[in-house]
C-alpha cells in the first residue's frame, strides 16, 4: 500500500503542476499573428504528450484493488479513503485531458 500511497502523491503534484501550466497557458490570448498561435498549439502539443505519457500511472491506480476484511481495523479505512483519493485525481486528470484537448482544436482551428 506504501507504493500506491506514494504513487497517488506524485500523481497528484504532478496533477497540481500541470493545472498551473494550463491555467496559465489559457490566461494568454490566443494569437493574435498566426506565429504566435503555432507556438501557442506546440505548447499544447507538448503539454498532451505529458498527459498521455502520466495516463500510465492513472490507470496503474484507479485500477488497483482494496481488499478489507473484519481483521483489518483502521487500515481498511485509509485504504479505502486513499482509493477515493484515487478516483479523485482520476477525474481531474481526464478533466485536464479533456480541457487541453478543446483547448488544442481551437488553436488549430485558428491555424487552417
Amino acid at each position: 500500500m506504501d507504493l500506491q500511497h506514494q504513487q497517488l502523491m506524485q500523481l497528484t503534484d504532478w496533477l497540481e503542476l500541470t493545472e498551473g501550466r494550463i491555467k496559465r497557458m489559457g490566461a494568454q490570448p490566443m494569437g493574435p499573428d498566426l506565429e504566435d498561435v503555432k507556438h501557442q498549439v506546440e505548447e499544447h502539443k507538448l503539454l498532451q504528450e505529458d498527459l498521455e505519457l502520466e495516463q500510465v500511472r492513472v490507470n496503474s491506480l484507479t485500477h488497483m484493488v482494496v481488499v478489507v476484511d473484519e481483521n483489518s481495523g483502521d487500515s481498511a479505512t485509509a485504504a479505502l479513503e486513499e482509493k477515493l483519493q484515487v478516483r479523485q485525481a482520476g477525474h481531474t486528470y481526464t478533466h485536464t485531458r479533456n480541457r487541453n484537448r478543446v483547448i488544442m482544436h481551437k488553436l488549430s482551428v485558428l491555424i487552417h
